[in-house]
């Protein structure tokens, strides 16, 4: 356990060094334990990116992540305090999450040093060159909708409140007064309905057929049933399919090519240790170890 330890204080020291001396601030205390700014940043390398996005955004989601990163590392310390880390299994996790930080580091600069920026922009140039008919726009429509939510214990009087709203509109009442009035969909009703534009395969798909079946600006739709409830839907404008100018196709092209990039060099690292006849596998012990069994 003193190798495993000095190990983790080897690796949070190496971050240490690497990172501005900003980052050994200290941003939350407790009675029993202090967290640093690296510690922040160190977990938040490790979050998905939408969850990074969640965080940077809200000083609550923030301050949870320091208190939940306090939490274990108090409990830790009780751990520790109890004798849990003489258990030979918990030894081993400890070492294995190690192993997996380091191993996860090291891939990433790794990768991160493979992707030369020149050669991407020179290979995203070449593949449109090559394949511009690959790198377009497709279709896309604008509208708004009405949405009616199905109420499961009374189905019918949805559909009756949904064909009274259609009549209206049939009859020339405003479609942006309607939804803002009548619509359940909170995210588009004070909108008056206006879905701005999309393509294909960005809406379910009964609602996505017929909003592209409608065929001038003004046109309406029948009552059109998702799983959200039931839509009433007019077409504002169409945009026809468009091929995209490299400067347009650039970012997901270079996104492309950078991942291929960095995959190739995780596998060029990976593949001789995990080469057929490098690692030899006592069968035996090794089921035994996956069941559990001594």
């Amino acid at each position: 356990m003193v190798i495993v330890r000095r190990l983790l204080v080897t690796g949070v020291m190496a971050v240490l060094c690497q990172a501005p001396m900003a980052a050994a601030e200290t941003v939350a205390t407790h009675p029993k334990a202090s967290l640093s700014a690296v510690e922040i940043q160190a977990e938040m390398a490790v979050l998905a990116p939408e969850l990074q996005e969640a965080v940077k955004r809200s000083a609550t989601s923030a301050q949870n992540l320091a208190a939940d990163l306090l939490a274990r590392r108090i409990i830790a310390e009780q751990a520790r305090e109890s004798g849990l880390e003489a258990d030979p299994v918990v030894a081993a996790r400890v070492r294995l999450a190690a192993e997996r930080a380091l191993y996860e580091a090291y891939m990433e600069r790794a990768a991160t040093k493979a992707v030369d920026s020149k050669l991407v922009e020179r290979q995203a140039k070449d593949e449109f060159r090559a394949f511009p008919e690959k790198y377009k726009k497709g279709e896309q429509v604008r509208a708004r909708h009405i949405l009616i939510g199905a109420c499961k214990c009374a189905p019918e009087k949805a559909q009756e409140r949904a064909e009274a709203i259609l009549e209206r509109l049939k009859a020339g009442e405003s479609f942006e007064a309607l939804a803002k009035a009548e619509s359940e969909d909170p995210g588009s009703a004070k909108e008056g309905g206006d879905l701005g534009f999309f393509e294909r395969g960005r809406m379910v798909p009964p609602f996505e057929e017929a909003a592209f079946a409608l065929k001038a600006p003004g046109d309406l739709s029948g009552l059109v049933t998702s799983q959200f409830g039931i839509h009433i839907i007019r077409l504002e404008e169409r945009k026809p399919a468009e091929k995209l100018s490299y400067d347009e196709a650039r970012d997901a092209l270079v996104s492309s090519i950078e991942t291929k990039l960095k995959v190739a060099e995780r596998t060029r690292i990976l593949n001789p240790i995990r080469a057929p006849g490098a690692i030899a596998y006592d069968e035996e012990a090794l089921g035994r170890a996956v069941a559990g069994k001594d």
